[in-house]
């Protein structure tokens, strides 16, 4: 699984007209399962590490960590489209 989230709105409660934009860094979550073989899975950190590096190499500054069940990338939203060319050539 691979899940992408980027902006919420919620109604300002104050005006019938506005919109309150809370916007939430975009990130990337990539289940451990669908990860290559070749990745040691018993390394979380190692394999954020690595997709941390490959992104900022490809001059996306995004910061990749590991959660229970799955690693988290947050990157700015200018820069999904970018990210997601690199993943698919490191993910390979």
């Amino acid at each position: 699984m691979i899940a992408v989230s980027t902006v919420t709105c919620a109604p300002d409660c104050r005006s019938n007209f506005s919109m309150i934009c809370v916007a939430i860094s975009p990130s990337i979550r990539i289940a451990y399962s669908a990860l290559p073989e070749g990745f040691d899975l018993s390394r979380p950190d190692a394999i954020a590490e690595v997709i941390e590096q490959a992104l900022r190499k490809s001059g996306i500054p995004a910061e990749a960590s590991e959660v229970l069940s799955h690693l988290k990338i947050d990157l700015p939203t200018a820069q999904l489209s970018a990210a997601s060319e690199t993943l698919v050539i490191v993910l390979q």
